[in-house]
């Protein structure tokens, strides 16, 4: 695939820590952040909290978190979901299959792809640089993160000068 703004991102299949199947696809007409990172991972588990806040605060506007673990096993990824109290889904990558279609390098890395399935550009609010690949830990729930991606919700008004 294309990393580019406007490209069309990979539908993935993977199982989530419950064992249900999930589809990139099924999140069609939500902003979707598919965030890969790993159980063993510190800078991961520094950005968890942040990351579950910006779902909870963003879920009714159409916003939805799938997290992908990169795990070998899938248990470490299941319990690190229950013990942090994460609401967004898990899914195990555990043949590195989905990491591979994604080129990540390292974890954490995250996309934005928007509610047509498609490889959001925001400006990194770390660096200002426009990306669509975001590597390393954010604090997702920033007020300029959330402006951000507010910004790219369903419905959303982006006003002039903004």
């Amino acid at each position: 695939p294309s990393f580019v703004p406007g490209a069309k991102a990979p539908d993935i299949a993977l199982r989530d820590t419950l064992g249900n199947e999930r589809r990139l696809s099924d999140y069609r007409g939500k902003v979707v952040l598919l965030k890969f990172w790993a159980s063993w991972c510190g800078a991961c588990m520094s950005e968890l909290q942040s990351v579950e806040r910006l779902a909870t605060r963003l879920s009714e506007r159409g916003f939805v978190v799938l997290g992908v673990g990169v795990d070998d096993q899938a248990e470490p990824l299941a319990e690190i979901q229950k013990s942090y109290g994460l609401s967004y889904p898990t899914l195990i990558d555990q043949d590195g299959l989905v990491k591979r279609a994604f080129k990540i390098t390292g974890v954490p890395e995250s996309f934005l792809i928007d509610a047509d399935g498609r490889f959001v550009m925001i400006a990194d609010p770390d660096t200002n640089d426009p990306v669509v690949r975001i590597v390393g830990p954010r604090a997702w729930d920033s007020p300029a993160m959330l402006a951000r991606i507010g910004a790219i919700l369903p419905g959303a008004v982006t006003q002039p000068g903004r």
